[in-house]
């Protein structure tokens, strides 16, 4: 007999693959030498992912008694260090960051808090004055 409440890991994992986005505002505090620049961060704001309600949607609802929320709130706190390439652009060497969502639903067993750690690398541009020397 065939159980139709399970669902099947193909369908989990491809839900895990839809877009997760975080919007955040806060400080970030350079501490600029000649050759690097490591920075702090502090960050919060709003996340935003479809992931607990395609999975509510995709088993019907019974897998869970209520549509869980899709946006929530997200805090970030981290640093790294960026790497000045011209007048006009950086590269970021290294950025480390602890990223905290409160997604409250009922697939979360009533811990409605997501710990997560990320690492990113890139390059930054300045959007405002242009000049990283005239911020020295």
């Amino acid at each position: 007999m065939k159980d139709t409440a399970a669902i099947p890991t193909t369908l989990i994992l491809a839900l895990a693959l839809l877009p997760f986005q975080v919007i955040c505002v806060g400080p970030i505090v350079k501490f600029r030498f000649s050759r690097f620049e490591p920075f702090v961060e502090s960050m919060f704001g709003g996340a935003h992912s479809n992931f607990y309600g395609n999975l509510y949607n995709k088993c019907g609802g019974s897998c869970a008694s209520t549509s869980p929320s899709n946006n929530a709130f997200d805090f970030i706190i981290g640093g790294g260090v960026d790497i000045p390439f011209s007048s006009k652009v950086a590269i970021r060497l290294v950025e480390f960051d602890y990223l905290l969502t409160r997604f409250g639903n009922a697939f979360t067993a009533g811990n409605n808090n997501q710990s997560n750690f990320r690492y990113q690398a890139g390059y930054s541009v300045p959007l405002l004055d242009g000049n990283r020397d005239s911020a020295r």
